[in-house]
């Protein structure tokens, strides 16, 4: 039970400090690339997306007792439904945070399936 214990809990670890690199690219690293001019390849655009999609599915595996990848799925397919509306409203679309989410999701089920095995394997 304490591996399970411990593996939420890292889970949590991950989500917090993901959802703070997502706070702080969009506070800081954002408005700092933006002012300076400088050429990052479309980081300042995509980065907030990438981290808080991390974020929220690593926190809501942490929350979750079964199901988790679903979970996860059902998450993205939020962010996704918020990304896609913005394109009949006054926000701005952009492709790039679509395919940041996407990839976001995918890390979050690697990083849950690499603690996941671990925790199995301590189990044997």
């Amino acid at each position: 039970m304490a591996e399970n214990y411990y593996r939420k809990e890292v889970l949590l670890y991950f989500s917090i400090f993901f959802g703070f690199m997502g706070l702080l690219s969009k506070i800081a690293y954002r408005p700092f690339i933006l002012s300076s001019q400088i050429n990052d390849f479309g980081i300042q655009g995509f980065a907030p997306n990438l981290f808080t999609a991390l974020s929220m599915c690593l926190f809501a595996s942490y929350w979750t007792n079964k199901g988790h990848i679903k979970t996860m799925i059902f998450v993205t397919s939020g962010i996704l439904t918020y990304e896609i509306e913005q394109y009949w409203t006054e926000r701005t679309f952009d492709i790039l945070d679509i395919i940041a989410t996407i990839i976001g999701l995918g890390v979050s089920i690697l990083i849950f399936k690499l603690f996941d095995r671990k925790r199995k394997e301590n189990l044997v």
